[in-house]
Order: C-alpha cells, then structure tokens, then sequence
C-alpha cells in the first residue's frame, strides 16, 4: 500500500519530565502539521487540563484536552485526561475518534502509554510515528513492539545525553525498536520531518 494513502498518527509518551520536554517539542512544529497528535502524559486528573492550556498558549499548532468520541484533525495535539485511559477506535464513517474512559490501571498507571498504542495496533489503513520522550519505568514498550509487528511504523526515542529520567526511551531503546534516537531538541524536527516526507520510508532514519 502507498504509504501516501495511510492515515499518519504521531503518539507521544512521556512520564516524569514530560511537562518540560512537551514544552520543548510541541511550540517547534508547524500550525499546518499534516497529522494530528496523541499525547499520554502521567498525570493525576485534572493537571492535563493545564498542561494543554499551557501548551496551547506557546504553540502553533492547537493543543487540548482529549474529549470522549472526538474526531482527530490534522494539526491538533490531544492530551490524554489525568486518570483516564485515551484510545481510538474506528468510526462507522471511517473516521477515527478518541475514547476516554476509566477502565482499570495498567501496571500502576491510568493514563496509560501501552493502552493508547494497542488499540491503535488494531486499526488498518494508519502510519504511526512513536515518540517517547523521558520518564520512569517502560510504558509503551508493548505498545511499539505490537504496532511494529502490526502496522507501518517508525519510532522515535528522546536520548540519554536530555532525558530527565531515561526509562522509558531506554527501555525502547534496549529493546531494539527505536529506529531514531534524538535529544529533546531536535525532536519536534524530526516529527516535521517525518510528516512533510510522505511518512517515512520503512526504518530508514529520519534525525
């Protein structure tokens, strides 16, 4: 299939840190990035609202709060809510929106990084770019490892040289699935860039 033809989804996890690394990544792409965005930040509820308000504010490129049964747009950035699971799921007109809900923790942590990227792993006709920006433990190292097997997909891990915490880029990283590996601030190049080139070619690098 033309890679041209394929949705472009770019997911973003991140864990402790994350606030300051998303202020990093987020202001450098373009108002008219040609995919939306997907943002799990671990965060009790409530703060996400911020954090999105926050963002928003310095960003070309709109960033809110996830909403239950939203459709995705192009250039928008939506951040999973404090406490809550975000995942997307096919529409009956083809479309793919968003559904929060508060099913339980998953090893400890609602949001979570690995329930966003499966269910993305069981929809067709995407192109997924992963971003795992710094924080503790592993969160969307199962994720990446079912969309690599799954669907087109590129990921990308934040470096030890900018990561505050390097568990979970690392944990990608040892794993054998990152196929770029760039400091924080280089990363929201590397998104743009992955987007303006058709989406990438395989597992070419793109830093």
């Amino acid at each position: 299939m033309n890679p041209n033809k394929l949705l472009p989804i770019v997911c973003v996890g991140t864990s402790t840190g994350g606030p300051r690394a998303l202020q990093q990544v987020i202001p450098l792409l373009p108002k008219e990035l040609g995919a939306p965005l997907l943002i799990v930040q671990h965060m009790p509820m409530y703060f996400t609202k911020a954090l999105a308000e926050r963002l928003n504010a310095i960003s070309a490129i709109q960033v809110k709060e996830a909403i239950d049964g939203e459709k995705m747009s192009n250039g928008m950035a939506y951040i999973a809510p404090g406490d809550k699971h975000m995942t997307l799921e096919a529409g009956q007109d083809g479309d793919r929106r968003i559904i929060i809900n508060q099913e339980p923790p998953i090893k400890g942590l609602r949001p979570s990084y690995n329930i966003l990227l499966q269910s993305i792993a069981h929809l067709t006709g995407v192109n997924v770019l992963t971003v795992t920006l710094t924080g503790m433990g592993h969160d969307g190292l199962e994720g990446i490892r079912l969309i690599k097997d799954r669907l087109r997909h590129h990921a990308i891990a934040e470096s030890e040289t900018t990561a505050t915490i390097y568990g979970m880029p690392k944990a990608i990283i040892d794993a054998g699935l990152a196929d770029d590996i760039v400091p924080i601030e280089s990363i929201g190049q590397t998104i743009t860039r992955w987007v303006e080139r058709g989406y990438g070619n395989g597992n070419e690098s793109i830093s």
